[in-house]
């Protein structure tokens, strides 16, 4: 590893960049060095510009990837090289995201889905994303204990960048996770585990992947 490489992860660390951003951050760095075949400390923002335009027309990636790889590039010549980067934010500027529109369902399509699973513990999870407007992920990590506060009805949530969110809960939804506990945790193997949603695998929680 150069020692370049070495400073820019020091800098992504120490302001608090997550671990797969700091992974990302770097491979994008290290490609566009690839790119040019030099240390990209010896390049220009024209350069620069010029590969952002090959990873979006030629590469095909993706506009929210693209603006990874320039928050990257931001990083490396504003932080690690400390420049002046004013010249550098006018040339690669971040791609404008597509505006995806939602799909509207009926109230009658929502309560048909809801009530598709047969465990009562997709059809719980399904309540719970829905009624609170939880990530996936989130409900996938929710806690038993902790989680869930009857006495305030409010659910804690670990979200993004380990930040905690305060939800209300409605007394459906405790109902509806109350009856799930009932018929499917309650005396069951793995009964004593944190998550409030259990995955396949005993003490795991579910996962994005779970059937």
């Amino acid at each position: 590893m150069t020692a370049l490489r070495q400073r820019y992860i020091r800098d992504l660390a120490i302001r608090g960049k997550a671990e797969r951003t700091q992974v990302l951050y770097t491979s994008y760095v290290a490609e566009l060095a690839r790119y040019y075949g030099k240390s990209p400390d010896r390049l220009s923002y024209d350069q620069v510009a010029d590969w952002l335009f090959h990873l979006l027309r030629e590469r095909k990636l993706s506009k929210s990837a693209v603006n990874v790889a320039v928050c990257a590039v931001r990083f490396f010549y504003g932080i690690t090289l400390g420049r002046e980067v004013s010249e550098l934010h006018a040339k690669v500027p971040r791609v404008r995201p597509e505006i995806k529109r939602a799909q509207a369902y009926s109230v009658k399509e929502v309560e048909a889905i809801l009530k598709a699973p047969q465990r009562w513990r997709d059809r719980a999870f399904l309540m719970t994303v829905y009624a609170v407007g939880l990530r996936v992920t989130e409900a996938c990590t929710l806690r038993a204990r902790g989680g869930i506060d009857r006495a305030r009805m409010q659910l804690r949530v670990l979200g993004k960048g380990s930040k905690e969110r305060v939800l209300p809960l409605s007394p459906h939804l405790l109902s509806v996770l109350e009856q799930y506990w009932l018929k499917e945790r309650r005396g069951r193997p793995g009964g004593d585990a944190p998550w409030l949603f259990m995955g396949e695998k005993p003490g795991q929680p579910m996962d994005r992947h779970t059937g």
